[in-house]
C-alpha cells in the first residue's frame, strides 16, 4: 500500500541507500509509481549507485542537496506515487549533523519517516541513536543486517523502550529480495 513519502534517515554505514532500493523495488514489483531521491551529496558513488538502481527499474532518481528543492520534488508528487528519500548517514554524537536533520521538519505530506539502524549496534547504543535522531519526528524503525546477528530479541526490547514499531527487517544483501515487514 502507497504510503506516499517517505525518509531513510539514520547513521553512517547503517544501510539506508540498500534498504531504500530493496522498498523501491518491492512497489514497482507492485505496479506503484516510485521516484527516488537522494539528498547524500557527500558519499562518493552514492548517486551513481541509486541511478544505477533507478534506471533497472524504471524509477526516476531526483539529486536534491537542499530541502527547497525536496520540497519542490514533493509539490510535483503524483497521487498514486510513492517519493522515497535517502539522506546522508549523520554521526549521532554530532550535534551539527542532528542539527542539519531539522531542515526536513518542513515536509508536507503523508510523510513517514524511517530510522535505519544496524542490527550489528550494541542495545544501548541503539537507544542513543533513536535519541539523537529525534530532533524530527521518527515513525518506524527499521533494522539492517538481521542475517548477521543471533539471538534477535533485543530488538523487541529497544523497539519497546523507545516507543517506536518496528517497519522493516532486512535479511541479506540481495535486492530486492532481502527485506522483510516487521
Amino acid at each position: 500500500k502507497p504510503h506516499g513519502i517517505i525518509l531513510n534517515t539514520g547513521p553512517t554505514g547503517s544501510g539506508k541507500t540498500t534498504t531504500l532500493i530493496k522498498l523501491a523495488s518491492q512497489y514497482v514489483t507492485n505496479k506503484t509509481p516510485v521516484t527516488l531521491v537522494t539528498l547524500d551529496t557527500y558519499r562518493a558513488g552514492s548517486i551513481e549507485q541509486l541511478k544505477i538502481y533507478g534506471r533497472i527499474i524504471g524509477a526516476p532518481v531526483c539529486v536534491t542537496p537542499t530541502s527547497n528543492e525536496l520540497k519542490n520534488i514533493i509539490k510535483r508528487k503524483k497521487k498514486n506515487e510513492v517519493v522515497l528519500i535517502d539522506t546522508p548517514g549523520r554521526n549521532y554524537l554530532n550535534s551539527g549533523q542532528m542539527s542539519e536533520l531539522k531542515d526536513l521538519e518542513g515536509i508536507s505530506g503523508p510523510l513517514e519517516t524511517h530510522l535505519v539502524l544496524s542490527s550489528q549496534t550494541r542495545e544501548r547504543e541503539l537507544s542513543q541513536m533513536i535519541g539523537h535522531f529525534s530532533v524530527i519526528p521518527i515513525d518506524h524503525l527499521v533494522f539492517t543486517k538481521t542475517d548477521e546477528v543471533r539471538p534477535l530479541g533485543f530488538l523487541l526490547t529497544v523497539m519497546k523502550t523507545n516507543r517506536k514499531p518496528i517497519s522493516y527487517l532486512t535479511t541479506g544483501q540481495r535486492s530486492p529480495d532481502d527485506i522483510e515487514i516487521a
